[in-house]
């Protein structure tokens, strides 16, 4: 497949697939009280997210986001034991999406670190480095983790897809992906 042929460049992770039944159902999209409070809560972590880009852009000097040890052998031992599943259980096939669901965990975390220091009122004007709370940090893994399991889920339709097997599906190996190979290897 043009977009699995090597986890380890990166290509595939770089994609969302999304999975649906052939016929959706009509949801009506009338706005309702839980939607509004969805709007508000969106209209406020997007100032908070705003509010948190201006500061670090004033910055004379870039702020570093750490992690304590324990936080780093949080990260450790969480990947780890993804990585060794991965490597029991598919001989090793996606383990590059293990490996990029860590760095992507430590990222997703910078953010989120940011952002509730901005929400706290914290200001991150003048101070030198934060760490990561561990709360940031499991937060983190978890979407990033969900993520790869999604990766990982999607991949082995492909590959059951590709090989013809009981879940085919024309949208992987109909000719969509060979009039843009260009495009995907541009990406």
């Amino acid at each position: 497949s043009l977009l699995n042929n090597n986890t380890e460049d990166g290509t595939l992770s770089r994609f969302l697939y999304l999975q649906v039944d052939d016929l959706p159902r009509y949801r009506s999209q009338r706005p309702t009280a839980s939607s509004d409070a969805f709007r508000e809560m969106a209209k406020d972590y997007s100032d908070t997210l705003s509010k948190s880009h201006q500061i670090l852009e004033q910055r004379g000097e870039p702020l570093y986001v750490l992690a304590s040890e324990s936080g780093w052998d949080y990260i450790d031992l969480y990947c780890k034991r993804a990585f060794d599943a991965e490597r029991e259980h598919r001989e090793g096939a996606l383990i590059a999406v293990v490996n990029r669901a860590s760095l992507n965990a430590f990222r997703i975390a910078t953010i989120l670190t940011i952002l509730r220091l901005t929400d706290s009122g914290k200001d991150l004007s003048s101070i030198k480095s934060v760490e990561i709370s561990a709360d940031d940090m499991e937060t983190a893994l978890q979407i990033a983790f969900t993520c790869a399991d999604h990766l990982k889920s999607i991949a082995g339709t492909m590959s059951r897809s590709l090989a013809g097997g009981p879940q085919s599906s024309s949208a992987f190996n109909g000719p969509v992906l060979t009039k843009e190979q260009d495009r995907f290897q541009a990406s």
